[in-house]
């Protein structure tokens, strides 16, 4: 008997030390705030009820030295998650990020949220406060929609499924943004249009065309950046329109900018997409690809992701061209080169980049 008990003791010790710290799930009311601690791996789950259908926010911050994660379900889905950090120690000067979540939950949905030490034994207990909060979100309304200073937060729940058009209407000097959710969590974002102003300066409005479902809620987060990404204290004009007609106005590659030649080894091949300016916009013929001499360089394009491949063949230089019959077009040069070649140009365009990389390491290591 002595002997099977000290076995049971043994298999109890073992479980202590596998199994991760948690503690069972508690309710959390609208404004409550929680206090935890949490060792290292350690997770706790909270119930939250939802009263009506709205817009939720969860603000989360460290007391102490560490990180730690909010994870958030509707439904059984996991819609968002972030992280709440303080590293503001001589050693760790990261800084202190405070945890702002936002996510839709309809009246009498199931919402779990789940908070857990992420970090290990060095920083040891972390401590936690939160507080859930119901967003002060407005609606959107077809039309000119305007925020407040530094954005607002917006719900729209679409009356006919189709494609949707938001474009904002800001001075050159606001960089607006636009982000949207769905009850399911994060969906899409745009930012710059692909438009140029007369000077040839980039215009930095959103114009986002997207499929909304028939009664379905979602939420729009629109705000301004400035040139290090901090959100400016600004407000931002836009309109919402139904199935409006977007017509195409340019077509370009991505990620090309102002780069007008595609540089190629013999056999490599490199793939990129076709943008049409604005984004959302359809161009109202097929759009057609062509090289110049297939000899030199053969392509491949997938019409339905406007996906184009290229395989080059041999050295040469020929012409791509995008276009389409109602009279948009873009040509981009493709010289195809040995791979030699081209390892000794990269080198040389880089030497600028690695002589900014010695001075700046040659001071940091003097001062």
């Amino acid at each position: 008997m002595k002997k099977l008990i000290s076995i049971i003791l043994a298999v109890v010790m073992m479980l202590s030390f596998t199994v991760p710290a948690f503690a069972a799930s508690e309710t959390v009311s609208l404004g409550e705030v929680k206090t935890l601690s949490l060792k290292s791996g350690a997770y706790k789950r909270f119930n939250f009820a939802p009263d009506e259908s709205a817009l939720y926010s969860i603000n989360a911050e460290m007391l102490n030295n560490g990180a730690a994660k909010i994870s958030v379900s509707v439904d059984d889905v996991i819609v968002e998650e972030g992280s709440c950090i303080n590293m503001d120690d001589e050693e760790d000067a990261i800084g202190v990020f405070n945890a702002d979540i936002k996510f839709y939950a309809k009246s009498g949905s199931e919402v779990e949220i789940t908070v857990s030490n992420e970090m290990g034994e060095y920083y040891g207990t972390a401590q936690v406060k939160f507080s859930v909060a119901k967003s002060d979100a407005k609606e959107l309304k077809l039309g000119t929609n305007t925020t407040a200073n530094g954005g607002s937060w917006f719900i729209f729940t679409p009356d006919q499924s189709g494609y949707y058009n938001f474009c904002s209407s800001s001075p050159k000097n606001i960089d607006p943004e636009i982000d949207l959710y769905s009850t399911e969590g994060y969906i899409d974002s745009s930012s710059d249009n692909g438009r140029e102003y007369p000077d040839g300066s980039v215009d930095l409005n959103f114009d986002y065309t997207v499929y909304l479902e028939a009664g379905e809620p979602y939420a729009l987060h629109v705000y301004a950046l400035d040139e290090e990404f901090d959100v400016m204290d600004a407000q931002i004009k836009f309109d919402a329109a139904f199935n409006k007609e977007i017509k195409a106005e340019k077509l370009a590659l991505e990620w090309m900018d102002d780069e007008d030649t595609i540089e190629m080894a013999v056999g490599n091949e490199y793939s990129n997409s076709i943008l049409v300016v604005p984004t959302g916009a359809v161009p109202t013929t097929k759009v057609k690809v062509s090289v110049g001499d297939e000899s030199i360089a053969s392509i491949d394009y997938d019409e339905e992701t406007q996906e184009i491949y290229i395989t080059a063949n041999k050295k040469g230089t020929t012409t791509l061209t995008i276009s389409t019959d109602d009279g948009l077009s873009c040509t981009y040069k493709i010289k195809v080169q040995s791979a030699f070649i081209l390892a000794i140009k990269e080198f040389f365009r880089n030497i600028p980049l690695l002589f900014a990389v010695m001075i700046d390491n040659l001071f940091g290591w003097m001062f």
